[in-house]
């Protein structure tokens, strides 16, 4: 599949300080958890970003911590009860006030594979060039999901020409 076809099929979650469990599981439904912005990812198709290895994750909770101007940390979070793996990049887009989009060029590397325990994490630097370009949201897909909850965007004005990049997953 080209990379046109990907930029096309990406799907992310809007990144803040509230959190979003993602699954990678392919039940296809929505649907929230209690009174905090939660959603389940829909079918996993693997186009927008390279796919883990069996004993994918299939509980995640994406969240964002360190946000400053030009980076932040996006943390994926084991929410289930047993250990998964998970590596590659996430896809990561940033949709704009004004209705324009951003996608996140991936950077860094060879990713890696991340076993991660019930609870355990693992993180992605996103770093942009601070600008006048007001986002609204960030939308994450963990790797092997093509669809993500948005969530608000934690961080300030974005360059409209600065360059936004997703490193791969660590351990963290």
């Amino acid at each position: 599949m080209g990379t046109g076809d990907r930029r096309g099929i990406a799907v992310l979650v809007a990144l803040t300080t509230a959190v979003a469990p993602v699954g990678c599981s392919s039940s296809g439904s929505r649907k929230p958890k209690g009174g905090s912005t939660t959603a389940k990812s829909t079918t996993k198709k693997g186009t927008t970003t390279e796919k883990a290895p069996d004993g994918e994750c299939d509980d995640l909770v994406v969240t964002t911590e360190g946000a400053a101007p030009g980076g932040l940390r996006l943390v994926l979070t084991n929410a289930g009860t047993g250990p998964c793996t998970i590596g590659g990049f996430p896809g990561v887009r940033l949709d704009g006030a004004d209705g324009a989009t951003r996608e996140a060029r991936r950077e860094g590397g060879p990713p890696e594979v991340v076993e991660l325990r019930a609870g355990g994490r693992a993180v992605a630097a996103l770093t942009f060039a601070p600008g006048g370009w007001e986002v609204r949201s960030l939308v994450v897909a963990p790797p092997g999901d093509d669809a993500s909850p948005a969530l608000p965007w934690p961080g300030g004005p974005v360059a409209e020409a600065g360059g936004v990049t997703v490193g791969p997953l660590t351990a963290g």
